[in-house]
């Protein structure tokens, strides 16, 4: 099918009317951010960055064949992380932090996974799995967590 004059206007027209309703939503959502103080700017924006994260730890965790508990535990340590990091402009990918949140919670609700295995089913090289941990460890300030590493 092949466009011509009126109906290449046409669409032009309509692709323009959406961007002005992108636009006009982007500003929308700017000046609610704007209203936002204090605790509640810190909830927003550690739930815009952490959503897509829980999201995906659900998913893979699912593909390790971990269990719910151990999931929920991911997801506690990611949110943990997130608050305590979001402001930060070192936030990791989601290819790095989900895997390492996985292994940790693994490892800690005894339902182990190696560090090759996790790093494999989340497409992340065993190094920066490791990286990560040791990242998040010191992060968090759980000695705890130490015998994680390596």
């Amino acid at each position: 099918m092949v466009l011509v004059g009126e109906e290449i206007k046409e669409k032009e027209e309509a692709v323009e009317e959406i961007r002005k309703r992108i636009k006009a939503l982007e500003l929308k959502k700017a000046e609610a951010i704007k209203g936002l103080k204090g605790k509640d700017l810190e909830e927003y924006t550690c739930k815009e960055f952490i959503c897509p994260n829980l999201n995906q730890i659900d998913i893979k965790g699912k593909e390790l064949g971990l269990s719910e508990d151990a999931i929920k535990l991911a997801r506690n340590v990611a949110t943990d992380y997130f608050r305590k990091t979001y402001h930060k402009p070192k936030y990791g990918s989601l290819n790095f932090l989900v895997p390492t949140f996985l292994y940790i919670a693994a490892s800690l609700s005894k339902e182990v996974r190696t560090q090759k295995e996790v790093a494999s089913v989340c497409g992340c090289s065993e190094v920066t799995l490791r990286k990560w941990i040791n990242e998040i460890i010191k992060e968090l300030e759980a000695p705890s967590l130490l015998r994680l590493e390596g």
